[in-house]
């Protein structure tokens, strides 16, 4: 099984995918942007996850949705998934 982890910092999101003995499969990261607010922000770790994942040989038949636990409303992350579908 792989899992992905983000980090998200005020300078840069980083995301990367592991196997489950942590060792790294894949990562990507890109500058935060904060000025852009939220939405945006949010939008670069759904893409992040994307880019990680296909690096990572995993294709996005092998998953159904990505949800996150920030403490924010998933609607963002969702809307940009349904659009890319």
């Amino acid at each position: 099984m792989l899992y992905i982890g983000i980090d998200l910092g005020g300078t840069g999101i980083k995301a990367g995918v592991v196997n489950e003995n942590g060792e790294i499969i894949a990562k990507a990261s890109c500058p935060t942007g904060v000025e852009r607010g939220y939405g945006p922000v949010i939008e670069d770790m759904a893409k992040l996850c994307i880019k990680a994942a296909e690096q990572a040989g995993v294709s996005e038949s092998k998953y159904l949705k990505m949800v996150y636990g920030n403490g924010t409303d998933r609607a963002a992350v969702e809307d940009y998934y349904k659009k890319e579908a």
